[in-house]
């Protein structure tokens, strides 16, 4: 009823308005979509490149672990004769360039800790730790693992 007491020019400018509020309205919710959608393909994006970076930075930390192992080990086989304090230095230098080994130690065949720097350990046994049970005994190699 109130409609029919307006003019058809408001008529017609209320229509339009109408119109007008109710493609603003859509646009805005299609818009706000497209947002939302970019948002997600970017943080994706982000995050894929993130976890490639770190993918990257780990597998050349783990071949240069590797190839400090493989030294450790031509050290080992030039110390076999060596005394245990020569060796003692020895690898106190080699953790002193290398600081990412907190603790480097030489055992004998049978799990006796002969040299280790800071003498920790030094006459003990690892026969019974992991470290010394996993793999030192298959393999007579080096091995870098946490000792504790």
């Amino acid at each position: 009823m109130l409609f029919r007491r307006l003019s058809l020019g408001n008529r017609l400018a209320l229509a339009s308005a109408s119109l007008v509020l109710a493609a603003i309205a859509v646009l805005g919710w299609a818009v706000s979509h497209e947002v939302e959608d970019y948002a997600h393909d970017m943080i994706g994006t982000s995050l894929a490149e993130t976890g490639y970076q770190m993918s990257d930075k780990l597998d050349r930390s783990m071949a240069a672990r590797v190839k400090e192992v493989q030294l450790l080990q031509g050290i080992h086989a030039l110390t076999a004769q060596m005394e245990p304090s020569r060796m003692r230095e020895l690898i106190e230098q080699l953790q002193a360039s290398y600081d990412v080994a907190s603790w480097i130690g030489v055992t004998n065949a049978e799990g006796e800790v002969v040299a280790a720097t800071d003498g920790l350990l030094e006459g003990k046994s690892i026969a019974h730790r992991p470290v010394f049970t996993r793999f030192c005994l298959k393999s007579h190699s080096c091995y870098a693992v946490p000792v504790h």
